[in-house]
């Protein structure tokens, strides 16, 4: 989530009572947000297209570890 879906993890981080367990962990959702951001962009281009391959089933059929069951 934190690689793929970046904007996830700053609501999370925003929400009253959470915190960082260790100093500069929040810099992933502050002073990193624009990198985070970009790289997910990036492995989009790659994950999504293999999650569909691998997780999306046509009609009729379940997919299950990656391979088709009738």
């Amino acid at each position: 989530m934190l690689i793929d879906h970046p904007e996830v993890g700053r609501e999370m981080f925003a929400m009253e009572g959470t915190y960082s367990t260790h100093e500069g962990a929040g810099e992933i959702f502050t002073d990193l947000a624009g990198d985070m951001d970009k790289y997910a962009t990036d492995y989009a281009r790659i994950a999504d297209p293999a999650w569909k391959m691998e997780f999306t089933a046509e009609a009729g059929e379940t997919k299950r570890a990656g391979s088709v069951k009738a």
